[in-house]
């Protein structure tokens, strides 16, 4: 069984850096910092902690977690095109590396009441903007809603094109997966999974990659992270999905949060196929299973002294999150 190490990061005892014309020294942290946020920013992942006025860049490099510490206005950011109008409170883009240059999730409504993302302000629509500048929006009818903030875009089929992955919910059936394409006849619905089918109920998708080895893409998503916590995993041939299999025992979202990447992918077991890191049931154990072969096979659980409560982050080989006691943690293989 491959086995990996687990160790809290010591935001007292940092190291200075110089990576892409940087070159930074550490500024300690009081001892009363704890972590609020871990999220991706480029090549690094930035860390927030209680000391609004600061944020830790960190990176690996010389074999090891790295962390710089910069006052907040003076951090810089890529430059992103303006947010379109009316995009919802707190929606962030996805981003392709084929065809789409940006999704957003449009059209703020209050007729979906469910509040699992922090309010009650869902979509209404889908605005896709294009690397050719063409854009598209695909609008709900009022029946449903997207239940997003960040729409995933990948080419999850290998023809050279971006598809875009949200969730769209309604009252009765609750949440499912859809994923859409946009082409020069515009922006349509290409395939969805199943409703959950039970009221206000939700999903979260967790990655897409050849997960059981078959040459065919496929996207893993955990149905209902708060209350049934099943891991599905859907193989996505360009057209149509596939239920392939799955398993018990996840959650990758707490109720409430904006955080959506409460899980992570990495090759645990050198077999060439992504493996899938995602919190237990009760966020205390770090599950990390194979699905190679079509059958999930757990290949360690990892216990931990406090539920997870930040976003998985890969930072180099290693996997970087906070739990809830405040303490940042790095999963990495021995």
């Amino acid at each position: 069984m491959t086995r990996f190490s687990l160790s809290i990061i010591a935001l007292l005892a940092t190291t200075a850096i110089a990576r892409a014309g940087i070159d930074a020294s550490p500024i300690p942290l009081e001892n009363t910092a704890t972590v609020l946020a871990v999220s991706p920013e480029g090549r690094d992942a930035v860390l927030i902690t209680t000391r609004e006025d600061k944020q830790i860049h960190m990176a690996y490099a010389d074999g090891k977690l790295q962390l710089r510490q910069e006052n907040a206005d003076g951090i810089t950011h890529s430059e992103d095109a303006p947010p379109p109008a009316k995009t919802i409170p707190g929606a962030r883009p996805g981003r392709g590396a084929n065809t789409v240059e940006s999704a957003w999730l449009t059209q703020p409504t209050k007729r979906y009441v469910h509040g699992i993302l922090g309010d009650n302000v869902e979509a209404g629509a889908l605005l896709v903007r294009l690397k050719d500048g063409r854009a598209f929006e695909y609008r709900l009818p009022e029946t449903s809603v997207f239940e997003d903030i960040e729409p995933r875009v990948a080419d999850l089929d290998g023809d050279g094109a971006d598809e875009i992955v949200t969730i769209r919910s309604e009252p009765e059936l609750g949440a499912r997966m859809s994923i859409f394409r946009a082409d020069a006849n515009g922006l349509s619905l290409v395939v969805e999974t199943p409703p959950v089918a039970l009221p206000f109920d939700w999903i979260l998708p967790v990655g897409a990659a050849d997960f059981d080895g078959d040459g065919v893409g496929d996207i893993a998503v955990v149905i209902s992270p708060h209350l049934r916590k099943l891991l599905r995993i859907y193989r996505f041939d360009g057209k149509t999905l596939e239920n392939i299999g799955g398993g018990t025992g996840f959650s990758n979202h707490i109720p409430g949060s904006t955080t959506l990447t409460m899980g992570a992918m990495m090759d645990a077991n050198h077999d060439g196929l992504a493996d899938l890191v995602l919190p237990s049931a009760d966020r205390r154990t770090l599950r990390v299973v194979s699905f190679a072969g079509g059958a999930l096979q757990d290949l360690d659980n990892i216990p931990l002294p406090a539920p997870v409560a930040t976003a998985i982050v890969p930072v180099g080989p290693l996997l970087v999150f906070g739990l809830e006691n405040g303490a940042l943690y790095s999963l990495g293989q021995e």
